[in-house]
């Protein structure tokens, strides 16, 4: 088995990734690796797994070693020391602490089992289950509930704004298993989230609003209560804490079915274009938060889009998901715009397909009539050349004469063709 020890910018970019065995000379190659990245600049982490081959993905697990959590200091109402003091008084009558990790700007907390449980099993699954139930009772940041997470290296210092040194608060030696800490879970079940967040208050940004909004949803409603609106903030909310985009999907669609099932005028309604509408918004969503903030959403994502979105990220690219005719794929896009490539485009495929499939989708025509209602805009909107030109619509392009207006539009249009990034901009392939 390996372990993986990571070095990532605080700018974001590219993840360096070093693998070494589970061994005293493994060991200490990962501390070289650790000091020569504990610098201004970047951040260290370790994989909380081990892994069975030198990759990190959440196929590549080979065991599950515990249960972690991130609490971020900046996105909860408590401070600091009444995180630490209040995890402990909760977890610790139940031996299911083994240890807190100050990581600069937050806690880390971890359960660590009697005896690891091997990757794909039942318990595996079962562990899942209670990362993500004591993550959500924890209030704790969504994103890294997986088994191929990082989390800051102990030693270590977060040089992030508001960041510090990163070090073992407390280390009980406890040890636990999965009884115990569903047992406490059990025990908890029904009660409010430990901490507090401070964007509970803000609109959508919680399971009771969406439950809230969703029930209100109405066909042609008046203001946010429209079906359109509606989708559009419950999928930004349940996609911004985290939740898997098929969850959401299934319960934004079932909420629709349940707003329009008397209406005579929604019963030829396109289902599954509804449910394609969805999962575009969520996709739409994840790249978003990439592209604008360099927010990671991709454990949303379905496992055979994580896995690739993740090698686009070890390349040091900034990973898009795409559609065509075989379904959504991931692109990597450079994160800093390039020069004008010479014998390349500046766009890399990456596709989660091994082989093509036959696509299943009725054929193209140039034009297609749809209905009002069936229209649903994205929510990012699509260039052929990057934040400049539009891939649909119409541009206009002016000037006084002879100041090579033509000869700037052939330009452009000879890299989209062969598929060249110009100048900064990236463009569509």
């Amino acid at each position: 088995m390996y372990r993986c020890i990571a070095a990532i910018p605080n700018v974001g970019g590219n993840c360096l990734e070093h693998f070494y065995p589970d061994t005293p000379e493994g060991y200490a190659s990962a501390e070289a690796f650790a000091q020569q990245y504990n610098r201004d600049g970047w951040g260290v982490y370790d994989c909380v797994s081990p892994l069975k081959e030198e990759r990190r993905g959440k196929d590549t697990v080979a065991q599950i070693v515990g249960l972690h959590w991130d609490l971020d200091a900046r996105q909860l109402k408590e401070g600091k020391q009444e995180i630490i003091d209040r995890v402990r008084a909760k977890l610790e009558p139940f031996g299911i602490l083994s240890r807190l990790t100050d990581s600069g700007r937050g806690v880390h907390v971890y359960s660590l089992f009697n005896e690891p449980i091997e990757a794909g099993t039942v318990g595996a699954d079962k562990a899942y289950r209670l990362l993500r139930r004591m993550a959500e009772h924890l209030g704790a940041d969504m994103a890294p509930t997986h088994f191929a997470a990082l989390m800051r290296r102990a030693g270590t210092v977060n040089s992030k704004e508001g960041g510090g040194p990163c070090q073992t608060i407390v280390d009980t030696g406890e040890r636990c298993d999965l009884s115990d800490v569903e047992a406490y879970l059990d025990l908890v079940e029904g009660n409010s989230s430990l901490f507090s967040s401070r964007a509970a208050s803000t609109p959508n940004a919680g399971p009771v609003e969406t439950d809230a909004r969703l029930a209100a949803m109405q066909f042609q409603g008046d203001g946010d209560r429209s079906i359109h609106l509606t989708q559009l903030h419950v999928t930004a909310s349940l996609t911004g804490i985290g939740r898997p985009v098929e969850e959401t999907v299934e319960r934004v669609l079932a909420a629709t079915r349940a707003a329009v099932a008397n209406d005579a005028r929604c019963r030829d309604w396109n289902w599954d274009r509804e449910r394609f509408d969805l999962v575009r918004m969520c996709y739409d969503l994840v790249n978003k938060a990439m592209k604008d903030n360099g927010e990671d959403l991709s454990h949303c994502l379905p496992e055979t889009l994580y896995d690739v979105w993740q090698k686009v990220l070890a390349k040091g690219e900034r990973p898009v998901v795409a559609f065509n005719g075989h379904g959504p794929h991931i692109r990597g896009y450079p994160w800093h715009k390039p020069p004008e490539a010479a014998n390349g485009s500046a766009l890399h495929l990456v596709s989660s397909q091994d082989t093509p499939q036959e696509s299943t989708e009725e054929p193209k025509y140039r034009f297609r009539l749809m209905s009002f209602s069936d229209m649903r805009p994205g929510v990012e909107q699509p260039y052929l050349v990057d934040e400049l030109i539009p891939a649909k619509g119409i541009v206009l392009m002016w000037g006084p004469p002879k100041c090579y207006k033509s000869f700037v539009m052939l330009d452009l249009m000879l890299h989209v063709a062969r598929g060249w990034g110009h100048g900064l901009r990236g463009v569509a392939c």
